[in-house]
């Protein structure tokens, strides 16, 4: 199992975990998530899934996405990108 934990300056932190490999793909569970009073009642994260792909020699893949609950809707911030070693 391979975890992943970072915070993001608006209070709001997250844990997920992963099955190692060269593909790993990490979710939060209901209890992975921590945040602010402020955060829960105004813009709650209700989840984090992301993707790292290392299947390629000298590249990483990876994609995340963040679903929260802000302004009385649900909403998905994505992200991804590509990482290429250069000798």
């Amino acid at each position: 199992m391979v975890y992943n934990s970072y915070c993001i300056p608006r209070a709001v932190c997250i844990v997920s975990e992963g099955k190692s490999g060269q593909v790993i793909n990490f979710e939060t569970s209901p209890k992975g998530i921590a945040e602010s009073q402020f955060m829960t009642e105004n813009g709650t994260t209700t989840k984090f899934t992301m993707s790292l792909d290392m299947s390629k020699k000298d590249i990483l893949r990876y994609s995340q996405t963040t679903n929260l609950h802000i302004y009385g809707k649900p909403f998905a911030h994505a992200d991804s990108g590509v990482l290429e070693k250069i000798n």
